[in-house]
């Protein structure tokens, strides 16, 4: 009789995972198929030779809104901007100002209502489905596995092309000191809760340029960190600037004050209004 609860919770469990079955394997198939156009087109090729070298992204008169019940309610009307390789560019602005929608924009999860996103002179909207393969997002929530670090980084893809990208990612990131001290098959527990905030992030971080995308985006990166772990984060960032265009998304002032390049999303709509 004790074991009924629990009986009951794995068949709820199993019956949950048969009923995602199908649309995980949609979803696989999709991934699939996107891939394999991907490897056909010319961004991808580009990116093998490494010819794709990106320098800025313009938003050109981009407005955003959606449908409410009472209408539509408008994020953004005709704002434009510019993020620029080689700086540390910096978004902020109070909850609601369009932080989240501006992410979604650049990544080419939505799309603007009206005006257009450029990298270079070329619009994203040309090969939309290719450009998601160059953005690269760090969440504030980050999920890690009960692995070592290079499993959390590359997700245990065996691709020996990759093992000097990955060794010098590691060592870019000061994760190899980790190595050192306790081991490379040291597992970092789940969720990482063997290892410090600073750790987890700059594992994240690491995971992000594994991908080697042109833009990196990263939402509030030292919101749980002090401030010695915030200085590594923001050494890290300075170091990989010229390579990548990286955005931050974060309420810190002094985060605000250290970046090259700064954009008020809250200055910036109230100017259109």
């Amino acid at each position: 009789l004790r074991l009924l609860p629990s009986l009951n919770r794995l068949q709820g469990s199993i019956q949950n995972i048969n009923f995602s079955k199908a649309f995980i394997e949609n979803i696989i198939n999709e991934k699939r198929k996107s891939l394999e156009l991907f490897k056909s087109s010319n961004f991808y090729k580009n990116k093998k030779q490494n010819k794709l070298k990106l320098n800025i992204i313009k938003l050109d008169n981009v407005s955003f809104s959606y449908k409410t019940n009472d209408g539509s309610k408008v994020i953004f009307s005709d704002i434009n901007l510019f993020f620029e390789k080689g700086n540390l560019n910096v978004v902020h602005g109070p909850s609601g100002s369009g932080k989240s929608t501006l992410v979604d924009l650049i990544s080419g999860l939505i799309k603007p209502s009206n005006g257009n996103i450029y990298y270079d002179d070329e619009n994203i909207y040309n090969n939309i489905e290719y450009w998601k393969e160059f953005v690269s997002f760090v969440p504030q929530s980050i999920f890690l596995l009960d692995e070592t670090i290079k499993n959390n980084i590359i997700f245990f893809e065996n691709n020996k092309n990759n093992k000097n990208n990955l060794e010098s990612i590691i060592t870019m990131c000061s994760l190899d000191e980790l190595n050192i001290e306790r081991g490379s098959n040291f597992k970092i527990g789940e969720n990482g809760i063997n290892i410090s905030g600073g750790q987890k992030q700059r594992i994240a971080i690491a995971r992000s340029l594994y991908c080697e995308p042109q833009i990196l985006i990263l939402d509030e990166p030292t919101s749980a960190l002090d401030e010695k772990n915030t200085e590594k984060i923001l050494n890290l960032l300075n170091q990989i600037k010229h390579d990548v265009i990286v955005i931050i998304i974060t309420h810190d002032k002094d985060i605000i004050s250290q970046c090259d390049k700064s954009f008020n999303l809250e200055d910036i709509t109230n100017e259109k209004k």
